[in-house]
């Protein structure tokens, strides 16, 4: 299952705090399958900073492996499949309305 994650600094930490989560994310190795991982440049505090795309098995997997990051990061995940997929069933709800 795929999930997306958008995330930005917590409002309440420093800047100094943020920073020394960088060697932290160096050092990160998830249990579930990163297959993106996006930084937004010129973000502004309190803006979106990047997105993570995984690859889990369980659910639980991502929400474990992105908890460790809780302290430092507000985040939300979403559910989403890849954009064929999302046509496909964009397709399927608008002809079952019709017909319906």
């Amino acid at each position: 299952m795929l999930f997306a994650t958008l995330w930005k600094a917590r409002t309440d930490i420093t800047a100094e705090q943020l920073q020394q989560g960088l060697p932290r994310r160096m050092q990160w190795h998830p249990r579930g399958h990163i297959q993106a991982e996006y930084w937004f440049i010129g973000a502004q505090r309190g803006d979106w900073a990047g997105i993570t795309i995984a690859d889990v098995d369980d659910p639980g997997q991502i929400f474990e492996d992105l908890g460790a990051w809780a302290d430092l990061l507000e985040m939300r995940t979403h559910l989403c499949v890849p954009v064929d997929q999302g046509l496909r069933m964009a397709q399927q709800a608008a002809t079952a309305a019709v017909t319906a």
